[in-house]
Order: structure tokens, then C-alpha cells, then sequence
């Protein structure tokens, strides 16, 4: 049969890899933000208090999610391709079933013994109703993760984003009802975000039921388990050096500094989900093009690996250079201090960008213990960073700590990552573009507001695009070449 010009580029990597990040960047994207798309909302009727309070829970349920599954959905993607097709619905069904009975026994343990033990570690938030409410969330949210990594793993961009889209423009409705019509604060927007996943973990429940089929879960667990529970001490010490920093703020400054500081976050962040979109559909590919010939696998790996790279540090240093002006546009006053930390947290989030272009190469090698060891060791950093900065220098100080921190863990993923797979990934190079990408920013972040700026920011900005593109265009071109594994 005949292949198209089209049909042909769509197989390459380089393609897929794009069209990829674009779909789930649609709705992971909305997924995420909509959180900063609501915030002329949130700053019209929360306080810096009710971020606070939204800080605290946000640090609590977020990694619950991981632990409640006990990380079964990574064992979807690892092992949907190698499962027999006409085995997948009772193996899905086996994972499915152990997940709802882990995520509903702990939950439960969580209820019954939060007000003791969560109650003890949060004490500027009440355990009823904030923490109470978050530990809920989680449990019901959980129950999402696994049918959205079966999508991940069949490359069903389309209904991913439409899923995720959908999910979040429902969140927005009740959160909007509560906190406007209801006048119900940070509380509101807890109560809402609940009745939303109780809703959608109906339709996760349906859809699972259509995908799955009865059978035992004798000698069906075993594999999938073996390869998720390693990753849980992981997922434990990453949620610990993420959270250690609002954990010690929150003993140290009043309740709306946190919230300033928990604003920040959440408007850095979009950078940190335009890389999670595109991660969705790199670790996937990179997976792929790993079966295929040994140095030619790694060679493709490691050429879009550092194209991915790059593409990201431009949008860093475009997200850090004009993220005081972005936040202008939505907040009030009350709220502009946050400005302060927004280039801080982007350099933090570019972090993840290093790791996550480095993960496949540790995966593929089969040794997830070293991602548990480095992720161990990021949560050491972080919370030592935050226990020696925080009480010194506040919310500035825990920022610091937290971009430190990130930047190790992807800079020292990558080189694990080039031992153990041996991944041409260009380091050098990178750390060069890093520090450039930090003078560019620190030579115009302290300009004042106005026309002049803007105009100034952006002709240094397109500079900055041009030395990356200069060093680049090597690498884009191998990786040209290797578009040609299937």
C-alpha cells in the first residue's frame, strides 16, 4: 500500500512529538490552569488568607493521589503494549480493582486519624472542614488516573484533552457558584472542587467498566506492582520536597504572605504545565523509539531530548522575563508582591524540564530504583535548603530553596540518566543556555512597568531566541535523521 508525504511525516518522531504536546497541551493546559484563568475571580472575592488556606490543602492532597493508587497508573503505561490485546481488559480490570480498594481503605484510615496526626502537622488550618475536605478530594480524584494513562498509552491525544477539558470547565462552574453566588471563601472553593470529582469519578467508573473485564488478580498484580511500588517511596520524597517549603512558611509568616507566595506559584506554574503537556507525549515516544536498535534508539532519544530542552528554556526565560506584567493584567494591588517570585519559581519549574527529558533514559535502562534514590535526594536538599533559608529570609527564602532544589534534581537526573542508558544528551550545552537564560532575565526584571520595558524585554528576549536556535540547529538536524525510525 501506497504511503502518503503526510501519512509518512506523521510517523516520524520529531512530528508525533508536536502534535502530541499539542493535543495534551489543550487540555492539560485548561486542566491545570484554570485555577490562574479564574484568578480576577479569586482575587475579586478571596483574601490572601483563603490562598493560604488553599496553599495548605493544595500541599496535602495533591501527593495523596500517588499514594492512594499506590502508583498503579505508571504500570499502565509501562505495560499496556506489552500485554497480549485480548488479555488488556482483564489486566486493566486487575489494576482498576486494586486501586479503588487501596484508595478507599486509606482514605478511611485518613479520616479516622487525621484530626490526630494531620491535625498536628497544619496548625494555622483547621482539620475540619479544610483538611478534611482536601484528603476527599484526593480520593475521588485518584480514581482518574488510571483511565487517563490508558488514553496516554493508546496516544489518544484527542479524547485525553476533551476528557480533561471537560472535567475543568465543570470545576469552574461550581467553584464560580460557590465563591460568587455563595460567598463561601476558600472553603467554597474546597467544596466545589469535591462535588466536581465525585461527579467525575462516575464517569471514570463507566468508562473503566467498559475497558475492563472480570477475572482473578492472582498472578496479574505481581508485575505491575513490582514496578509501581518502587516509585511510591519516590513519589513520597518529590511530594515531601515540593511541600517542605509551605510546611515550614506556614509556622514562620501570617497566612496571607503564604497566600502571596501560594499566588506566585500558581501563576509560574502555567510554564510548568506547558511542560507537562508535552511531557505526555515525549515519554511515550521516547519509550517507543527505545525498542528500536540500540545506538539508533539513543541517538533519536537524546537528539529530541535536547530539542525539547531548549524549546523550553526559551519559554522560560519568556514566561520569567514578562510574568510581572501578566500578573498586572489580573490582580489588584493587594496582590501584585507576588511579581516578586514569579521569575524565582519559572527557574525552578525549568527543573523538571531537565528531568523530565532525562526520565525515559533511567526507565528504559530498567533501574527505577535510581529515580527513587534521586528523588530521595531532592527531597534532603529541598528540606534542608527550606529549614537553613525560610527562617532567615521568609517567603523569599523558601523560593530560593525551592528553585535549588529542582535544578539539582534535573541536572543530576540527566547525568544518571547518561550513565545508566548512555543518552548523547548535550549537558554542557544545556547549563551554558541555563545561565545565559538567567543574565538575560536578571538584566530586565527590575524595570519598571511601562511601554518602554515591555519594548526593551522583548528585543532582549528575541536575542536570547537567537543564541538559542544558533546552538541548536546542529542537534535539530540529527534529530532529522533519526525521524526516520518508525
Amino acid at each position: 500500500m501506497r504511503v502518503t508525504e503526510e501519512e509518512g511525516a506523521s510517523r516520524r518522531p520529531l512530528v508525533r512529538l508536536l502534535r502530541g504536546a499539542a493535543s495534551y497541551g489543550f487540555g492539560t493546559l485548561v486542566t491545570r490552569s484554570y485555577t490562574v484563568l479564574l484568578l480576577p475571580v479569586y482575587l475579586a472575592y478571596l483574601t490572601p488568607s483563603d490562598f493560604g488556606i488553599l496553599a495548605i490543602t493544595d500541599m496535602l492532597s495533591t501527593p495523596l493521589v500517588s499514594v492512594l493508587n499506590l502508583c498503579l497508573d505508571r504500570a499502565v503505561t509501562r505495560f499496556y503494549h506489552l500485554w497480549p490485546p485480548g488479555d488488556r481488559p482483564r489486566q486493566l480490570g486487575a489494576i482498576w480493582a486494586a486501586s479503588l480498594i487501596s484508595a478507599t481503605s486509606l482514605t478511611a484510615l485518613l479520616i479516622w486519624s487525621g484530626p490526630l496526626l494531620i491535625g498536628r502537622l497544619f496548625t494555622a488550618v483547621p482539620f475540619h472542614p479544610f483538611l478534611n475536605l482536601a484528603c476527599l478530594i484526593a480520593a475521588f480524584r485518584s480514581t482518574s488516573s488510571i483511565p487517563l494513562m490508558v488514553l496516554r498509552a493508546r496516544e489518544e491525544a484527542g479524547r485525553y484533552a476533551s476528557f480533561t477539558t471537560l472535567t475543568s470547565i465543570s470545576g469552574s462552574f461550581f467553584i464560580i457558584y460557590f465563591i460568587v453566588l455563595r460567598r463561601a471563601g476558600a472553603r467554597g472553593v474546597l467544596i466545589a472542587t469535591l462535588i466536581n470529582e465525585i461527579i467525575w469519578c462516575c464517569f471514570w467508573s463507566l468508562l473503566m467498566f467498559r475497558w475492563t473485564a472480570r477475572g482473578s488478580l492472582r498472578g496479574r498484580l505481581a508485575a505491575p506492582l513490582r514496578y509501581s511500588l518502587p516509585l511510591l517511596p519516590a513519589d513520597l520524597a518529590f511530594s515531601v520536597g515540593q511541600a517542605f517549603d509551605r510546611f515550614l512558611l506556614e509556622k514562620y509568616v501570617p497566612l496571607s504572605e503564604l497566600g502571596l507566595y501560594f499566588v506566585a506559584s500558581r501563576f509560574a506554574r502555567l510554564f510548568h504545565e506547558v511542560n507537562q503537556a508535552a511531557k505526555n507525549a515525549w515519554i511515550p515516544l521516547a519509550l517507543r523509539l527505545g525498542s528500536a536498535p540500540a545506538d539508533a534508539g539513543r541517538s533519536a532519544i537524546g537528539n529530541l531530548a535536547s530539542i525539547y530542552v531548549s524549546g523550553f528554556m526559551v519559554l522560560a526565560v519568556l514566561t520569567a522575563a514578562f510574568g510581572r506584567e501578566a500578573l498586572s493584567l489580573f490582580a489588584a494591588p493587594t496582590f501584585l508582591g507576588a511579581g516578586r517570585w514569579i521569575p524565582i519559581f519559572v527557574a525552578g519549574y525549568f527543573g523538571y524540564v531537565v528531568y523530565f527529558a532525562a526520565l525515559p533514559g533511567i526507565n528504559l535502562s530498567g533501574r527505577n530504583e535510581f529515580v527513587t534514590a534521586v528523588m530521595v535526594a531532592y527531597a534532603v536538599v529541598s528540606a534542608t535548603l527550606a529549614l537553613l533559608l525560610v527562617p532567615r529570609f521568609g517567603a523569599f527564602g523558601a523560593a530560593i530553596g525551592f528553585a535549588l532544589a529542582l535544578q539539582i534534581l534535573g541536572y543530576v537526573s540527566a547525568w544518571v540518566s547518561s550513565k545508566l542508558y548512555t543518552v548523547p544528551f548535550p549537558l554542557t550545552r544545556i547549563i551554558g543556555l541555563g545561565i545565559v537564560g538567567v543574565i538575560t532575565v536578571a538584566s530586565v526584571i527590575n524595570l519598571p512597568l511601562g511601554p518602554m520595558t515591555l519594548f526593551v524585554k522583548a528585543a532582549v528576549a528575541i536575542g536570547y531566541l537567537g543564541v538559542v536556535v544558533y546552538l541548536t540547529q546542529r542537534t535539530f538536524a540529527a534529530a532529522q535523521l533519526a525521524a526516520q525510525i518508525p
